[in-house]
């Protein structure tokens, strides 16, 4: 028997019942010739009444969503903002659905993402979300892109999920590629940065890799973002926690001879420097000795302050003067005392007293 053939007054009929499924099962019986506006309203409604009523009926079974699958290619609706937002809705709650049945869902959720023609920015946070949870290990940088480069991307820039892809997105394009410009221009926009500048320099200081520290430095300094109290702190910071050859390196070292001829920006430095629970010393034990030494010289020669204050610090630890709740606050303070002798890098006093609790083999004890 021959499928029944629909009208357009057939499909009027439909639509004023609100039989959305026979209706769309049925649209395409009209000749394109016939399609007139009248039609693609009614498809469009017919549509979005379809999803809302899956939607409120909770109907997240495969074959509702193969069927709204299939509608997203029609072209009365591939352009249709408001099916488009409605699909994405439904799409997300099924992807949810399957995951939640331990089905092998990855690849639909992807095709999903991939054929979408409206890749909004919440969307792509759900994405972001549901695909985390379902430990996909792969770059979720395209899914949070859109909330990175829209016009209310201050609002997405600032939320942590956004910060941690966005960050090793730079990181990977620093990589790659000169830290230039126009290797950032479709990573965010303007807002967006204004954004992540402020939170990318508290994590400059938290990065153990130098390579890390050196390559966001470098990015910050691209987009003049470090102000020079801001220089003078991380740069001196870059040196004492253990920096390799390099453009920071370069700069570290020359900012650190200005610092010795500034008494003002020094003090600046060393009161950040000093409100650190664990007091950056990486390059007190340093394999190469005689670069270890180096450094330890150019410090005596323009910060000698700090290496007073470490040493102070260690010795007010191991006797027990002062309280430390988070333990030993400098944690090569052996190392610097070390390489310090038979110099005038620590005062000869100080020397004595780390000496002296040496001696008694107290050391090893109070760390």
């Amino acid at each position: 028997m021959d499928k029944p053939f629909y009208s357009l007054v057939d499909l009027d009929v439909l639509a004023k019942e609100k039989n959305h499924l026979e209706f769309l099962k049925h649209a395409h019986d009209v000749r394109p010739s016939k399609r007139d506006t009248k039609w693609k309203e009614m498809v469009r409604s017919m549509a979005l009444g379809y999803i809302n009523d899956a939607l409120k009926n909770e109907r997240f079974e495969k074959e509702t969503f193969d069927f709204i699958e299939k509608l997203n290619t029609w072209a009365t609706l591939r352009n249709e903002e408001f099916f488009l937002l409605k699909r994405n809705q439904f799409g997300i709650r099924h992807l949810r659905a399957c995951f939640g049945v331990k089905k092998n869902c990855l690849q639909k959720t992807l095709h999903f993402w991939n054929s979408n023609l409206l890749k909004s920015a919440e969307l792509g946070l759900k994405m972001v979300t549901l695909l985390k949870k379902n430990d996909y290990h792969e770059d979720l940088f395209p899914f949070i892109n859109p909330a990175t480069t829209s016009e209310m991307s201050e609002f997405y820039c600032i939320r942590p999920v956004v910060i941690t892809i966005l960050t090793k997105k730079i990181h990977e394009i620093s990589l790659k590629n000169e830290i230039k410009k126009e290797h950032f221009k479709k990573v965010f926009n303007q807002n967006c940065l204004k954004k992540i500048i402020p939170i990318l320099k508290t994590e400059l200081v938290k990065f153990s890799s130098p390579t890390m520290k050196e390559m966001f430095y470098n990015f910050l300094d691209l987009y003049s973002a470090i102000n020079q109290k801001e220089r003078d702190f991380f740069l001196t910071l870059y040196i004492l926690q253990g920096p390799i050859k390099g453009d920071a390196f370069n700069d570290g070292w020359n900012v650190i001879k200005i610092l010795g001829k500034n008494y003002k920006r020094r003090q600046r430095v060393l009161s950040q420097l000093e409100n650190f629970e664990l007091l950056p010393d990486d390059i007190f034990a340093l394999a190469n000795k005689k670069a270890k030494r180096t450094l330890l010289d150019h410090f005596f020669k323009n910060i000698p302050e700090y290496l007073d204050f470490y040493a102070r610090t260690c010795l007010d630890y191991l006797e027990g003067k002062k309280e430390f709740p988070r333990g030993n606050p400098t944690l090569h303070c052996k190392e610097l005392f070390k390489e310090a002798k038979g110099t005038r890098w620590i005062d000869p006093g100080l020397q004595k007293r780390f000496s002296k609790f040496k001696k008694k083999g107290l050391y090893k004890q109070a760390l």
